[in-house]
């Protein structure tokens, strides 16, 4: 069994099952769990500082929702895959520590939630490409 993890950026959006899919099939072919993680930006607990969703007021438990929501999909299309769900502020970003430390490959959409051309990475892929020292499988929209 190769080591680590198989890391996903994943916020929910347009490019879910897509995104979703290829990083289970990359755990399942590599033997190891998957992480889902979601980024958000908080000033603090209370104050986001952006207006668009998952951000806002309610930013950790609209994103924990959409987390559970792709670990229910998970536990369908692939039972028996090991899914852990992370909720971090971009701060919260540190290739020293888990999910980060452990990451064999780290999967993302193409874009994000934004309305920059296809192919263009959001500010969360940018923060984790970054950050995460692994390899990149890039998932790009199908339609």
């Amino acid at each position: 069994m190769t080591q680590g993890r198989v890391v996903v950026g994943y916020d929910g959006r347009w490019q879910g099952p897509e995104v979703l899919d290829a990083a289970a099939a990359e755990a399942e072919r590599r033997g190891v769990p998957l992480s889902l993680v979601t980024l958000i930006r908080v000033e603090d607990d209370a104050q986001c500082l952006s207006e668009r969703p998952p951000y806002g007021r309610q930013a950790r438990k609209v994103a924990r929702r959409a987390l559970d929501e792709a670990r229910a999909y998970l536990a369908v299309r692939r039972p028996g895959l090991r899914v852990a769900c992370h909720v971090l502020s971009f701060d919260e970003v540190d290739p020293e520590v888990e999910p980060f430390r452990s990451c064999a490959v780290l999967v993302l959409g193409d874009r994000g939630n934004h309305d920059a051309p296809p192919r263009a990475l959001g500010s969360a892929s940018r923060r984790l490409s970054g950050a995460v020292a692994a390899p990149l499988l890039e998932v790009t929209r199908s339609t």
